[in-house]
């Protein structure tokens, strides 16, 4: 009797499993991507409006969010030859530039009179 693995024959059940926990993996990612920036920065404290207001701003940007992620991949790939040494340099650029993002699609600008604080 030959093993479903050696015949080659893969079962739906696991590839439909494989993709509904990528299906929530995406899903989780969007509620929480942009919840401390909002929380902290937009002063919301309404946990359902965070999340929304997360998931909205991922899906509106998704084909920009999704460039961004494999443009990030890549730099951390690039990172591997060095031992991941390179991460020193490429995590705290990233974080800048989700966070730039952020400062685009929620609108947050400096006040003029007082440098450094944030304003809607």
């Amino acid at each position: 009797m030959k093993l479903a693995q050696e015949s080659g024959v893969q079962d739906p059940a696991i590839t439909w499993q494989l993709l509904l926990l990528i299906i929530g993996l995406i899903v989780s990612t969007m509620l929480f991507a942009y919840a401390v920036a909002i929380a902290y920065f937009l002063k919301e404290q309404r946990i359902t409006l965070i999340l929304q207001a997360s998931f909205i701003a991922c899906w509106r940007n998704l084909a920009a969010l999704a460039l961004f992620g494999l443009l990030s991949l890549g730099l951390i790939a690039l990172t591997i030859p060095t031992m991941l040494l390179g991460l020193i340099v490429v995590v705290p650029v990233l974080h800048i530039a989700f966070f730039l993002s952020f400062n685009e699609l929620f609108a947050l600008q400096v006040k003029a009179q007082q440098d450094g604080i944030l304003e809607v």
